[in-house]
């Protein structure tokens, strides 16, 4: 298996970082916006990788939460989010 050299490896990190920090600002735009995995990537054209390694990056920082319903909800909107798994 061949290794990622150690400047790869920032520009991955560093790649992941503004693609995080552009979702985020997406979700603030967008207040109530809820995302399946599959609707973030086409929505942000990611591949499998990035887009698990940007979601689970902002839902350890605690800034969105994963619905039951596996959707993607800004914390901040969860009472919203919690309101329409229960509707539908």
């Amino acid at each position: 298996m061949r290794r990622m050299s150690r400047t790869s490896q920032v520009e991955t990190r560093a790649t992941i970082e503004t693609l995080v920090e552009r979702v985020r600002a997406e979700y603030v735009e967008m207040p109530g916006l809820c995302l399946t995995f599959r609707q973030a990537q086409r929505l942000w054209g990611l591949d499998d990788t990035e887009c698990d390694k940007v979601l689970r990056a902002l839902v350890e920082a605690g800034f969105l939460l994963e619905t039951h319903q596996g959707c993607f909800v800004r914390a901040a909107d969860r009472l919203h989010a919690l309101v329409r798994e229960r509707m539908s």
